[in-house]
């Protein structure tokens, strides 16, 4: 609906990653494609996890420029209207930072030391880098030359010199469902995260 009413109704798709759910995604995806001809769905048979979901929701995209949207209706798909006009602007990368994120308080305080952290090693000064809702041009995913790593499209677009513009963006409470990740999973990701970023930043190719 939010693309239905914009000046981009007629140049969109949207992308499916079903990463091989146990509930009824396949079912509900396959029934809107009599209503909607723009539909694509990538049904992985096996959980991958997010960045590989991604991965394959990015490489499967016809158009020169990807909006990535969480699908736990956290974020307004009607921001993503606003980012891409930004695009069209003359920006390459648009994120969205959650101004009043709505979750539990040992989330956001994690969300808080971490991205600290990562301001500090890259010297990217953005606010929430892994907010679920981003816009950008395909030629920056193109460049990575990584698989599993479209999470970490914010710290490419600054190592090859894009434009990044970072703006608010509304987020809703969790009403279904629940994250998979403890709060010690979460710590390791993020070191993982950042020594894997500092070897594909810092040493990796060019």
């Amino acid at each position: 609906k939010a693309f239905e009413k914009s000046e981009f109704s007629n140049i969109y798709e949207i992308i499916i990653v079903n990463d091989g759910s146990t509930d009824n995604t396949e079912k509900i995806a396959n029934d809107l494609f009599g209503k909607l001809s723009n539909l694509k769905l990538i049904n992985l048979k096996t959980n991958v996890g997010k960045a590989y979901a991604l991965d394959a929701g990015i490489q499967n995209s016809e158009g020169s420029i990807v909006a990535t949207l969480d699908a736990d209706s956290q974020y307004d798909p009607n921001d993503l209207i606003a980012m891409i006009k930004l695009i069209y602007d003359g920006n390459d990368m648009v994120n969205g930072a959650r101004s009043e994120r709505k979750d539990d308080f040992i989330t956001k305080l994690f969300s808080k030391m971490y991205n600290f952290i990562l301001r500090s090693i890259f010297r990217l000064q953005l606010k929430d880098f892994f907010s679920g809702i981003k816009v950008f041009r395909k030629e920056i995913y193109n460049l990575m030359n990584y698989s599993g790593l479209a999470r970490f499209i914010l710290f490419f677009s600054k190592k090859y010199n894009f434009k990044i513009l970072e703006i608010p963006v509304n987020h809703f409470k969790r009403t279904a469902g629940k994250t998979s990740y403890s709060f010690v999973d979460k710590t390791i990701l993020s070191l993982n995260d950042i020594f894997t970023l500092s070897m594909c930043i810092f040493l990796g190719k060019e």
